[in-house]
């Protein structure tokens, strides 16, 4: 009946959408400089110049090349990703690039996830502190946790939360 049907739906769901290979340089430039925007804001410096480049990588994307879901799910982080990367390019206080940047990382976060890593692994890590104590997440190329909400504040304040790319 209907159930099995929504059933074998909802795994269709969990297996990562392929990301055209066409477009696989520009998804790996988005991630890369999201992580050197990560780092950044780890050492406790602006991070203006590596929100541009995820702003580029985004703009070179090829619309063109996904399949229709892909496309759909593309268009729903990209929008939100390009307008966080630009209020951190615009801000001029690291606080604000901080503030912008937990919404930046859960999209970041949803993309990896969606589409699977472009390559080698990443970890979700969480900071139970950041974001006036609600909590923030963000994706790091090590495991090692080194925190971008508090730099050297609170370099080490968080945890491994789940790996991705694995």
């Amino acid at each position: 009946g209907d159930m099995e049907g929504s059933a074998s739906s909802m795994e269709e769901e969990q297996k990562p959408l392929q990301w055209p290979s066409s477009q696989s340089d520009q998804y790996k430039k988005l991630t890369e400089s999201y992580l050197a925007l990560k780092n950044a804001l780890v050492n406790d410096k602006m991070a203006d110049s590596q929100a541009e480049k995820m702003v580029a990588a985004i703009s070179k994307v090829n619309m063109g090349a996904f399949s229709n879901k892909g496309h759909m799910k593309w268009m729903e982080h990209q929008e939100a990703i390009d307008e966080k990367a630009r209020a951190i390019q615009n801000a001029d206080k690291l606080e604000v690039q901080r503030e912008h940047f937990i919404k930046l990382s859960d999209h970041m976060i949803a993309l990896v996830k969606t589409f699977s890593v472009p390559k080698g692994e990443l970890y979700v890590q969480f900071c139970p502190m950041a974001n006036n104590d609600k909590g923030a997440f963000w994706l790091s190329g090590e495991d090692q946790v080194e925190n971008p909400y508090f730099g050297d504040q609170m370099l080490t304040c968080g945890e491994v939360r789940e790996e991705v790319g694995k």
